[in-house]
């Protein structure tokens, strides 16, 4: 003769379950998270090499993608932009991709897509959703020299090291950005994308922590 559950064992049974899926869901998600920082500092590495092979062909790195904005110039006669691939904001421009393809397509930033409210920078249109793209030379020619804190002979976030405000001018050449897990260019302050290396993205802080994943040259 065959008994049905009781409600004691279907309460038990539901009460496993959602015990595993406690310890599941979260482990998936850690799991997806590590997936995009792999995925963001690998395309940020293969769009590296293109800026440093266009450079040794035109001994200068590629301007600052726009939308529509090609090859403007301000008062001083420097040339501050490129057009953007696909008309991107702050992007590398079309002359990354075409006529010599040194890099086949830019690609979509693993972490873009999402500009929350408080995004100091999310209204700025579409450039939230892509890898985030400045050189030196634009903030010279844009007369914001004495902002450029990125520095090549830093790869750690340690606040002691970062360049800050009353340093001498950054020496990296360029720096490219992921808005990394926390979705934000910048959460706290502009220090999160002026001084970028001070708030650079570290797993070690939490799988889901502040600061933008980085490269710069």
């Amino acid at each position: 003769m065959k008994h049905a559950f009781t409600l004691i064992e279907l309460l038990i049974v539901v009460a496993i379950i959602a015990i595993l899926a406690a310890i599941a869901v979260p482990n998936f998600l850690e799991a997806q998270v590590r997936s995009k920082v792999s995925r963001a500092k690998s395309d940020i590495r293969s769009l590296a090499t293109a800026i440093e092979a266009y450079r040794v062909d035109f001994n200068k790195v590629p301007l600052v993608g726009a939308p529509t904005w090609a090859l403007t110039t301000q008062g001083n006669g420097q040339y501050l932009y490129a057009q953007g691939v696909e008309n991107r904001s702050f992007d590398l421009p079309v002359t990354i991709t075409t006529p010599v393809a040194y890099v086949t397509a830019v690609p979509i930033d693993a972490f873009g897509g999402d500009i929350a409210s408080d995004d100091l920078y999310g209204s700025m249109g579409d450039y939230a959703h892509y890898y985030w793209y400045f050189t030196k030379d634009w903030f010279n020619n844009a007369g914001y020299a004495n902002n450029w804190r990125v520095s090549n002979s830093i790869q750690s976030c340690d606040a002691k090291t970062v360049k800050a405000a009353t340093d001498p001018i950054g020496s990296a050449s360029w720096v490219i950005l992921s808005k990394g897990p926390d979705k934000y260019w910048a959460k706290v302050n502009a220090n999160e994308v002026d001084c970028p290396q001070m708030w650079q993205y570290d797993s070690t802080n939490g799988t889901i922590s502040i600061g933008n994943i980085m490269r710069c040259d």
